[in-house]
């Protein structure tokens, strides 16, 4: 056994198990992985999750991946061989300028909000963006979606749900809602010239904030919704960095989403399962106790027949003895006698309730 004496300081050992997996940090002290791990929540020191190094390098591998010069996704000046999509949605873009949804409920064109200072690049950045999916080998779709916020409308006596349609990338088994939107501020809107339009103007500011307007300010945004309310990552325009040079990142960013929706749908399934295989075990071990139950208050039922029988037969034992010695003996066909064979006829009921076939139902294999 070694002599050797490790000391820990709570600092450097946060900074090494963070920076390193435990089974390189734990040689170092001369411990095992487990051993350091025990140490560390001894001292406090907070410690990576299972599977927290394997997603790091999996992140690692799909950013580097994203990083080869061969990979790197470049947006052309110029539109040349538009993706089928692009193609197909390019005269809607252009000729929509307000009213964009009622005119995409009708006919599906890409998810493309922006002002048309912007929709030429906007244009090519979605080309550029389609093209390297697909080159990646995931399919991007239009799937028709009701919108939530619109009424149903009642025309020609039917019912017509206004439908518009998502620009969505299938990664394995999650889809992904892309946009491509142009950020806006809110600028307030100046006082009217007009008396009449002041005098309105006026009332509207006095009974709320000062009226504004949405105006684009030139920067686009690519949002990928990736399930509930809320569930979306964003890339965007900055000062330091154009979108055009984001589309790496927004692919890897798409991807580590699947993987990780992937991953936590295996969780769910394996957490389900082992849920389903616990309640199978609390209903077999039930339906044990239960039986257990009646097995036993059978088992109290036989010993009281057997009980009352042998109490049965030693009464008219004594009774047929004391009989005899008032009479010397007993006749066969006296009321005495009678009443004797009807005592032991009793009792034979009797035992025979306590020595029938078992109730219980057959023990349960365990799964």
């Amino acid at each position: 056994m070694s002599d050797r004496t490790a000391t820990f300081r709570r600092d450097v050992l946060f900074e090494e198990v963070w920076a390193e997996p435990m089974v390189a940090v734990a040689p170092r002290y001369g411990l095992s992985g487990p051993a350091l791990a025990k140490i560390c929540l001894r001292l406090g020191v907070p410690i990576p999750r299972r599977g927290h190094w394997a997603r790091t390098r999996n992140r690692k591998i799909k950013r580097d991946r994203e990083r080869r010069p061969e990979a790197l996704i470049t947006v052309p000046d110029v539109l040349e061989q538009p993706h089928p999509l692009v193609k197909a949605s390019a005269a809607t873009l252009r000729h929509v300028s307000s009213g964009r949804r009622q005119l995409r409920a009708e006919k599906s064109c890409l998810d493309i909000d922006v002002s048309a200072a912007q929709l030429d690049r906007a244009i090519r950045i979605m080309d550029a963006l389609l093209k390297a999916f697909e080159v990646r080998g995931f399919n991007v779709v239009l799937l028709p979606t009701p919108l939530p916020d619109d009424p149903p409308r009642v025309a020609a006596k039917r019912i017509h749900v206004p439908v518009i349609a998502r620009t969505t990338v299938v990664i394995g088994q999650k889809q992904l809602t892309l946009r491509l939107v142009e950020a806006y501020d809110f600028v307030a809107l100046p006082a009217p010239t007009r008396t009449a339009e002041l005098e309105s103007w006026n009332v509207r500011r006095a009974l709320g904030p000062t009226p504004t307007e949405r105006r684009f300010n030139g920067q686009l945004v690519i949002e990928l919704d990736f399930g509930s309310y809320g569930s979306n990552r964003r890339w965007r325009d900055s000062s330091g960095r154009k979108l055009e040079d984001c589309l790496n990142a927004v692919v890897a960013g798409a991807v580590g989403i699947a993987e990780r929706d992937r991953l936590a749908g295996i969780a769910r399934a394996l957490s389900t399962r082992n849920w389903e295989r616990d309640k199978r075990r609390q209903e077999l071990a039930e339906r044990r106790r239960q039986r257990e139950a009646d097995r036993l208050e059978e088992l109290r039922e036989r010993l009281a027949a057997w009980t009352e029988a042998r109490t049965m037969r030693e009464l008219a034992a004594a009774a047929e003895a004391a009989e005899a010695a008032r009479t010397g003996s007993v006749e066969a066909d006296s009321p005495v006698a009678e009443w004797l064979e009807w005592v032991r006829a009793q009792a034979e009921r009797r035992q025979q309730a306590a020595f029938k076939g078992s109730r219980a139902e057959p023990a349960e294999a365990e799964d």
